[in-house]
């Protein structure tokens, strides 16, 4: 990063405690006080520029959001639920789904829950749920929509016996296989399983 002139940010870090040194020099001069003071208050203005400089600020924490929010989701299997799902822009659809009970399970570590054949020229839709990550997929035929639960604004809620979600996301990337362009669709979910 470029601070003025010729200047960059390592070369004023690394000429910071220099100009420590003089500041305290200079304050020394207009204040009384013994040469070993002043050389004392020098060198813990030195040393506290160089702590600065060697640790790094901490990382600020992730923005807390509804989406964010994962609940735990234990091994089990699904039987029974529904997703309604709404795609608009470069692509429309508008379904009510009905849950896949062969394809909807969880083993512990990740849950699928699947709405209608992921094949078909029907549309069908994917959540998908893990400690890291939950994923939404729609799509029809050839045409799919996928995106993290974090682009969107809503919730997962778990408890027995059910797990239910409502999304809602905006500039969705879709690419449009038909025409070979990328484009954006908003999407809206919301799905239940028991």
């Amino acid at each position: 990063m470029m601070i003025g002139r010729g200047m960059t940010l390592r070369n004023l870090r690394a000429g910071l405690p220099l100009l420590l040194f003089g500041l305290v020099l200079s304050c020394a001069r207009q204040d009384p006080g013994s040469d070993e003071d002043t050389a004392g208050r020098a060198a813990q203005a030195v040393a506290g520029a160089d702590e600065a400089r060697e640790s790094p600020a901490p990382p600020a924490p992730p923005p807390a959001t509804d989406a964010t929010v994962i609940p735990e989701l234990g091994p089990r299997s699904y039987s029974r639920g529904q997703a309604l799902v709404k795609v608009s822009g470069a692509l429309e659809i508008d379904a009510r789904i009905p849950l896949a009970p062969q394809e909807s399970t969880g083993d512990g570590q990740i849950t699928w829950l699947q709405y209608g054949e992921p094949v078909a020229e029907e549309p069908s839709a994917l959540v998908t749920v893990s400690a890291e990550e939950i994923g939404l997929t729609v799509s029809r035929g050839n045409d799919t929509v996928t995106t993290a639960a974090t682009e969107c604004s809503g919730d997962l809620k778990a408890g027995p016996p059910a797990v239910s979600g409502r999304y809602s996301c905006n500039d969705v990337p879709y690419y449009d296989a038909a025409s070979g362009e990328k484009r954006t669709v908003r999407l809206e979910i919301a799905f239940e399983a028991e």
